[in-house]
């Protein structure tokens, strides 16, 4: 309420001034120009001669009334309703924007922690890919090194077969000799 008020007097002081100064300006053209409504005059002048006619006629009131709203639409009286619907426009404009604003700032503020759980997630993944692929080599070596004893182990075997072998053919030659 006291908002509306401030509004209203921050877009009427200038046109109420200026045409209350329209209306001071024509009255006093008219009281210094103007002869007094007198009884004596007041048959030429075609007034009534009263306590106010001295200072005031309906001739000099109409100038008044007419130069003080001229000055009035000139400075703006007439454009308060236009002012006052602007401003609210305006209000209403910024709040959306402040709006926007900050809906853009939340869905900024979304992406940016889906972004670090993406990354945190990838980090999770590489470090299990890591952790697998160390398993597999560590996996690899032990089959390498199964596989090298049971090779000896292999090549022992075949080694006392062969050795077993030419001891039987040694005797055998002995044998027949």
């Amino acid at each position: 309420m006291m908002e509306g008020i401030k509004t209203v007097t921050s877009f009427l002081w200038v046109p109420t001034v200026s045409g209350a100064l329209a209306a001071t300006l024509t009255w006093l053209v008219w009281f210094y120009t103007a002869l007094p409504c007198t009884p004596e005059t007041a048959l030429a002048l075609k007034c009534r001669p009263t306590p106010l006619a001295l200072y005031l006629s309906a001739s000099a009131l109409h100038h008044c009334i007419i130069h003080a709203s001229i000055a009035i639409t000139i400075t703006g009286g007439s454009d308060l309703m236009l002012f006052l619907r602007e401003r609210r426009r305006n209000d209403k404009m910024m709040e959306l924007i402040k709006t926007a604003i900050d809906q853009a700032a939340e869905e900024r503020r979304l992406a940016f922690e889906q972004l670090k759980q993406g990354e945190a997630r990838a980090a999770e993944e590489r470090r299990q890919g890591e952790e697998r692929a160390a398993e597999e080599r560590r996996l690899g070596e032990e089959r390498a090194a199964e596989e090298r004893r049971q090779a000896a182990v292999e090549r022992q075997a075949f080694l006392d077969a062969l050795s077993k072998f030419a001891d039987a053919i040694g005797q055998n030659g002995r044998n027949q000799e």
